[in-house]
C-alpha cells in the first residue's frame, strides 16, 4: 500500500522536474531567438549605381546591424536621398537573411539657376545638386524674377516652384528636340521665354504644359516638313503664334 509521503515525495520530484525542463526550455527559447536575430541582422549593403565612379553614398552605416525585419525600405530610400545631393532616387529592396540592396539614381544636372552672388546646379527633378560662385558652363542658364539668396536653399533641396519646374520640364523638352536652349526667362509668373541660336520660345507657365509640348513638337516637325525657318514660336495663347523669317 502507497503511503501518503511515498505519494507526496513523488509529486514534489515531478514538479521539479517540470521546473527544470521548464527553465531550460525558456533558456533554450531565448538562445534561439539570439541566434535568430543575430543571423537576420544587416551585415552587407550593397550599393548598385550607374556610375562607379560617384559611389560615395553616405549614411548607411547606421543600418548595420539592425534586424532586417524592422527596416523600412521607404525610410532608408528617403533618408539615403535626403543625405546625398547627387542622388536623385534609391530603391531598396531586403535580401534575406542579411544584406540590403540600393539601386541608386544619380540626378542629372540639366539647368543653372541665377540667385544672389552664384548660381544653382538643378536636375531634371529641381534638386540643388551644386552651388558655385561662378558662372557655370554648357547649361541653360535660369534667370528668375525672384533673386534668391546664395545660402538660402542647402544642397539637396527640392525647390517647390512650380514655374521653375515648368521651365526645367520645357528646357528639357527642347533639347530632345534638337533645340539649343543658352537661358530661360521667368520673367512673371505666368511667362517662360527660352532662348538659343537666334531663337525665341515662349510658354505659359500657367498654362497646360503638356499640351504646349505637344504643340512644341508638331509645330516644330511641320515646319521642318515645309523648310520654313522661324524665329519666334508663342504657345500661351490657344492657337499658337508662329514668326517665320523672313
Amino acid at each position: 500500500m502507497v503511503t501518503r509521503q511515498r505519494v507526496s515525495s513523488r509529486f514534489f520530484l515531478a514538479k521539479g522536474f517540470i521546473v527544470v525542463g521548464l527553465f531550460f526550455a525558456t533558456i533554450g527559447c531565448i538562445w534561439g531567438l539570439c541566434l535568430f536575430f543575430t543571423w537576420f541582422t544587416i551585415a552587407r549593403i550593397e550599393i548598385h549605381i550607374a556610375d562607379p565612379e560617384n559611389n560615395s553614398i553616405v549614411g548607411t552605416r547606421e543600418y548595420y546591424n539592425q534586424s532586417i525585419f524592422l527596416i523600412s525600405e521607404q525610410e532608408v530610400a528617403k533618408s539615403i536621398t535626403k543625405k546625398n545631393a547627387l542622388v536623385e532616387s534609391v530603391k531598396v529592396s531586403k535580401v534575406y537573411p542579411y544584406t540590403l540592396r540600393l539601386d541608386v539614381e544619380l540626378s542629372t544636372p540639366v539647368a543653372a539657376l541665377t540667385v544672389k552672388n552664384g548660381y544653382y546646379i538643378l536636375s531634371t527633378k529641381a534638386r540643388v545638386i551644386e552651388k558655385t560662385h561662378e558662372k557655370p558652363q554648357g547649361f541653360p542658364l535660369i534667370t528668375y524674377y525672384e533673386s534668391l539668396p546664395y545660402e538660402q536653399i542647402q544642397l539637396g533641396i527640392h525647390i517647390d516652384y512650380e514655374d521653375i519646374e515648368a521651365a526645367l520640364n520645357l528646357s528639357q523638352k527642347l533639347s530632345d528636340l534638337g533645340v539649343v536652349v543658352d537661358t530661360v526667362d521667368i520673367s512673371s509668373f505666368h511667362m517662360i521665354a527660352c532662348k538659343g541660336e537666334g531663337k525665341e520660345y515662349v510658354f505659359s507657365s500657367d498654362g497646360d504644359i503638356s499640351l504646349q509640348e505637344y504643340q512644341l513638337e508638331a509645330i516644330l516637325k511641320q515646319l521642318k516638313v515645309q523648310g520654313k525657318e522661324y524665329t519666334k514660336l508663342d504657345f500661351r495663347f490657344d492657337k499658337p503664334v508662329i514668326e517665320i523669317q523672313k
